[in-house]
């Protein structure tokens, strides 16, 4: 519940970008976490387990505000700390004296951005997993070829200037498509291919502006339109996202 960029973890409620995490709550950035494994109030710690208020640890266990502890003194400082007020203004001064990474990255190759995690020859990319040969992504998981896109997932390739889709290929200046492939300028659109300027189709193919074409006919209509907008400049641009079809500036310029 409550969670946003949420992957492949279960029992986990107000969390912001954890992957492979159960029994988690208020956590963000985190990844094949268990019940936090027993720690709180942490930043920065890797492979620890029954930590409180520590910040930067690697591989340590039973520590409070970065100090060591047995077994049983752990547990029975940390039973008074939970109720402690001051426990967090401890803990925040604790964060500012430890060194901040310039960028979070695991396993990448020749790839540059923040919160990365097995990316290849990937720029300028944030929040990402499993990229490659990408640049300029935000918030996307499993794409390749895919350039200037935020909040993409799980087998995009080859697509531009697309918002908020999952295994699209060819895909041009899109958002809200999903399992579609060859479209340009299209909003909703589902398991549907070879379109242009549609919205809201469910496995169409061949359509422009919402309206079927043969297969002939459907790649000469397009040629002529993408002419046209070459010509005033306006092809190659993402415009303005709508919902309505009568609406959409592209349908009103180009339709006729």
């Amino acid at each position: 519940m409550y969670g946003n960029w949420v992957y492949y973890s279960r029992d986990c409620v107000d969390c912001d970008f954890v992957f492979k995490c159960e029994l988690c709550h208020q956590c963000v950035d985190d990844e094949n976490c268990y019940n936090c494994d027993d720690c709180m109030h942490c930043y920065d710690c890797k492979a620890c387990q029954n930590c409180f208020g520590c910040a930067g640890l690697r591989n340590k266990q039973f520590h409070i505000f970065n100090k060591q502890f047995s077994k049983e003194e752990y547990f029975a400082k940390v039973k008074r700390l939970k109720n402690d007020a001051q426990s967090l203004e401890r803990f925040e001064n604790l964060k500012t004296t430890m060194p901040r990474l310039f960028a979070h990255l695991s396993d990448n190759e020749n790839s540059v951005g923040d919160y990365l995690y097995h990316c290849k020859n990937s720029y300028a990319c944030f929040d990402g997993r499993k990229l490659e040969d990408c640049a300029y992504m935000a918030s996307s998981i499993e794409c390749k070829d895919c350039n200037d896109m935020t909040n993409n997932y799980f087998g995009c390739e080859l697509s531009y200037e697309v918002m908020s889709s999952i295994e699209l290929y060819n895909c041009n200046f899109c958002n809200f498509c999903y399992n579609c492939r060859d479209l340009e300028y299209c909003e909703y659109c589902y398991n549907s291919k070879n379109c242009f300027g549609s919205f809201f189709l469910q496995r169409k193919e061949f359509y422009i502006f919402n309206e079927p074409y043969s297969k002939e006919d459907y790649f000469k209509k397009l040629a002529e339109i993408k002419d046209l907008m070459r010509a005033d400049g306006s092809y190659g641009k993402h415009l303005p996202s709508t919902i309505k079809v009568e609406d959409c500036a592209i349908a009103n310029h180009w339709r006729s």
